[in-house]
C-alpha cells in the first residue's frame, strides 16, 4: 500500500493511519518538522530554497519545456517572485497547469483595476507572492505574540543577514530570547535554518516596504525575499 498525507500539522494525525504490516510507503507532507514520525522510521527530508536554474528546471518539469521555452523572460520572473520557495514555485505551478492554454505572464499580471486614478499595488491571489501571502499569513497569526513582534522587527531590517546578537540588538530582548524567537520563526518555518550548508546560513522570508507587518494587522504578515540567519 502506497499512501500521501498531504498538510499534516502535527504526528498525531499521522500515526492513527499509519498501515500495519511490512511493504507500505507513506509520504508525508507538512510545513511543520514531524520529528515524533522519526521514532517510527520515517526518514524527514526538508526542503531547501532552490536557485534560479534548478527552480526553471522545476517549472519545465511540472509545466513542459516547450512551454516554458515560449516564455522564457516570464518564467524567469516567476522564479525570482517566488524566491525558490518550494511552496509559492508549488503554488505557481498548481495555477498554471490547470490553464495549459495561460501564458505564464497572466499569472505576474496586476488585477484590474476599474475607476479612475493609479491602480494601487497590489498581488493576485492567484500569483505566486499572493497565494504565499495567503499562506504565511495564517502562520504569522499562529505565532505567539512576542514571537510575531520579532518577525515584524526583522522585516524592517534592511540587511540580508541577521543572527541572534543582532536580533536580540534591533528588538531590545536578552541574546536568550532572541535565539528562542528564531528557534520558534524556523519551527514555524517562517525561517529556514540552513547551518549544515555552505557558510553557515539561515534564511527566512522577509517583508516589502509595501506590505510590512508592523503596518497592518497581525495576520497580514506577506514575505516577498529571503532573509539569511546565521545561527
Amino acid at each position: 500500500m502506497c499512501l500521501l498525507l498531504d498538510n499534516a500539522t502535527s504526528a498525531d494525525q499521522i500515526w492513527p493511519l499509519l498501515p500495519g504490516g511490512h511493504g507500505h510507503l507513506v509520504a508525508v507532507t507538512s510545513r511543520e518538522l514531524l520529528a515524533g514520525l522519526a521514532r517510527d522510521g520515517a526518514a524527514l527530508h526538508q526542503l531547501r530554497l532552490r536557485d534560479p536554474e534548478a527552480a526553471t528546471e522545476y517549472l519545465a518539469r511540472c509545466l513542459g519545456s516547450g512551454r516554458i521555452a515560449r516564455e522564457p523572460d516570464a518564467a524567469r520572473q516567476i522564479t525570482a517572485a517566488t524566491h525558490g520557495l518550494p511552496l509559492a514555485l508549488g503554488l505557481a505551478v498548481t495555477e498554471l497547469a490547470a490553464h495549459p492554454g495561460r501564458p505564464l505572464t497572466d499569472i505576474l499580471a496586476p488585477s484590474a483595476h476599474p475607476g479612475p486614478g493609479p491602480a494601487p499595488r497590489q498581488r493576485r491571489p492567484d500569483s505566486p507572492e499572493g497565494a504565499m501571502t495567503t499562506g504565511l499569513d495564517r502562520t504569522y497569526w499562529n505565532l505567539p505574540r512576542d514571537v510575531a513582534r520579532v518577525y515584524r522587527r526583522l522585516g524592517l531590517l534592511p540587511l540580508p543577514e541577521t543572527d541572534t546578537a543582532l536580533t536580540a540588538a534591533a528588538c531590545n530582548l536578552p541574546a536568550g530570547e532572541a535565539d528562542r524567537a528564531l528557534r520558534a520563526l524556523s519551527a514555524a518555518r517562517l525561517l529556514e535554518d540552513v547551518a549544515d550548508q555552505v557558510a553557515g546560513t539561515g534564511r527566512c522570508p522577509r517583508t516589502s516596504s509595501t506590505t510590512r507587518p508592523s503596518s497592518r494587522p497581525r495576520g497580514k504578515a506577506a514575505a516577498t525575499r529571503p532573509l539569511r540567519w546565521r545561527p
